[in-house]
């Protein structure tokens, strides 16, 4: 997955090469060398980076010193602020910091800047699944639908009746809550009720609610216009917000220009200007828009990057030559800063070049061959209702645009997802990562469908003992050439095969996790001298992916034991 960013540049905070304070043209993100970005999130001193292994990255704008990689692991999500940042772990942890706590942002209970994350234990037994930052305050939304929140409720932000800018600790805002819309610039939120409703609050000095008055709204009331129009898109911005409906037309509401309009407008209205252009992603940052069309290409419109017109017209970025026409498959705006987004990392292509061969399947859909249990997990569906709700209802193009994304996580026609995660009752399909499905299927015990036959070693017992070690077979063949060679020589049928490579079985386990979740994790148990032995040829034996680094990040895990 490749990023190219641009905007407010101050000490490389961008991660690119150019060092000017401001950068007008994307440029790609090269500081991070040998690592697959899979998130960016900005601030207005500094980015943070998420790489497809969990960790997270942070360039400081007021530090000339280089990317710096933090010590939290297994990272899932990441969310900022104006100065501040939330991350989520696989685990359930939630941790913050930044550059101001003046207010309680971090929700650390005191007003303490804290410049690398510190865990929250406040959430560890509630079992947080999203983490939502505000311009100067935080959400955190657990599995019970209880909806937390910290920092400035100065405008209405938490949705509590109680006017106060410095909400040290996380407290209880919202039951039965299903979804959270706002964003890095917002001092309003969203949320969608497990009943249904779509409920808004916060500032509103702009009109940026629409609900028809520029009255700040402290507790939650519902939107009309958001519950009566389906949306793909919610943006909720500092003093506009944008809502992307689900016949692709764009409505705004606030700030004049920046909301579609000349004047200030305090209820959603339709932007003109995209009436005959499609547009299959928005994203807002502060003070300024882009919207990525369906014909690959970007428009801008607000202020504060040099890129656009701050008079509010719409400009169409002339990007062409530093994206080399290459598909984009998403944007992302900063407060000072934008970024694009395109390609696969490893995972992503292993299972891409498993599409596309169709080894060790055992369905088709309209003529591709697929692999139900993998097709099941991902949509949510029984994989012959998705074969026939696909078949029935799309021609083999658009079939093939939405398995791309079942194996590679590509977005290519978000309007097109976006119809299918409805039907599918997918209700958050933009944050349903092929990596967050692998976690669930390597502890899916049931749906394994192979063996791999280990001997092991047993003193006490003069004959050979054999240990079975359940793997779902695609897997294997999508991330193991020696596996995909193996599979062509033996039956369909055939569910297990011994492994003759010699390798312990705590060896074969640490290497078969890693297949699902490009995760190691050891523990003090383990013969740490005889793993890191048997994985000197390990990636050569089995065949991985030249990218896959699976004994450099092995060593790495080990040395931060010592």
């Amino acid at each position: 997955m490749e990023w190219f960013a641009w905007g407010k540049n101050r000490n490389s905070c961008l991660g690119v090469k150019n060092s000017q304070s401001n950068v007008d043209y994307p440029e790609k993100v090269t500081q991070l060398e040998g690592v697959v970005i899979q998130d960016m999130v900005g601030a207005s001193y500094g980015s943070i980076f998420l790489d497809f292994e969990g960790n997270v990255h942070m360039k400081y704008e007021t530090e000339k010193a280089p990317l710096k990689k933090f010590d939290v692991e297994n990272v899932v999500m990441i969310s900022g602020g104006e100065n501040h940042f939330l991350l989520l772990t696989n685990k359930n942890q939630v941790y913050s910091w930044g550059r101001y706590n003046d207010n309680g942002r971090l929700g650390t209970g005191d007003t303490r800047v804290y410049k690398e994350p510190h865990h929250l234990s406040f959430f560890d037994d509630k079992n947080p699944i999203c983490v939502y930052c505000q311009q100067y305050s935080a959400m955190v939304l657990c599995e019970n639908n209880d909806l937390y929140g910290f920092g400035e409720n100065g405008r209405g932000e938490l949705g509590t009746e109680k006017k106060n800018y410095s909400q040290l600790d996380p407290i209880l805002i919202m039951k039965n809550v299903k979804e959270v819309y706002t964003s890095r610039a917002a001092h309003c939120a969203c949320e969608l009720l497990m009943n249904g409703k779509y409920v808004i609050h916060g500032s509103n000095s702009n009109g940026q609610l629409g609900i028809g008055n520029r009255s700040d709204q402290f507790l939650p009331i519902e939107s009309k216009f958001i519950n009566k129009t389906p949306f793909r898109q919610l943006k909720l911005g500092y003093t506009f917000s944008l809502l992307l409906d689900s016949n692709n037309i764009l409505y705004g509401t606030g700030e004049a220009n920046k909301c579609g309009s000349t004047q200030a407008l305090s209820n959603f209205q339709r932007f003109n200007f995209f009436e005959n252009i499609a547009i299959k992603q928005i994203d807002i940052g502060y003070g300024f828009s882009m919207a990525l069309t369906e014909e690959n290409t970007i428009y801008a419109w607000g202020s504060v990057s040099n890129s656009f017109d701050q008079t509010g017209h719409y400009i169409k970025l002339p990007f062409e030559e530093q994206l080399q026409n290459k598909p984009i498959t998403g944007i992302k705006c900063g407060f000072f800063y934008s970024g694009i987004l395109k390609s696969s990392g490893v995972i992503e292509t292993d299972f891409g070049n498993l599409l596309k061969s169709g080894q060790c399947s055992d369905l088709t859909i309209s003529g591709i061959p697929v692999h139900s249990t993998f097709v099941q997990l991902r949509c949510g569906t029984k994989a012959e209702q998705v074969k026939k709700l696909l078949e029935e209802n799309y021609n083999k193009d658009k079939i093939e645009l939405v398995l791309k994304w079942v194996y590679t996580n590509q977005i290519v026609d978000l309007v097109l997802l976006q119809e299918i995660w409805l039907k599918f009752g997918i209700t958050d399909g933009l944050n349903k990562t092929l990596r967050k499905d692998l976690v669930l299927l390597y502890n899916d015990e049931d749906s394994k469908d192979f063996n791999i036959i280990a001997k092991y070693e047993d003193d006490e017992e003069e004959e050979e003992e054999y240990e079975e070690i359940p793997i779902h077979k695609f897997v294997l063949c999508a991330r193991s050439g020696l596996f995909r060679r193996m599979f062509k020589d033996i039956t369909q049928e055939s569910n297990s095969v011994k492994d003759f490579s010699g390798k312990s079985i705590e060896s074969l386990e640490i290497l078969f996790k890693w297949l699902y979740l490009n995760d190691i994790e050891l523990t003090a148990d383990d013969d740490i001298a005889m793993i890191q032995e048997e994985f000197e040829d390990i990636e050569e034996y089995y065949q991985l992916h030249e990218n896959s680094n699976l004994k450099y990040k092995l060593n790495t895990y080990i040395n931060k034991m010592k």
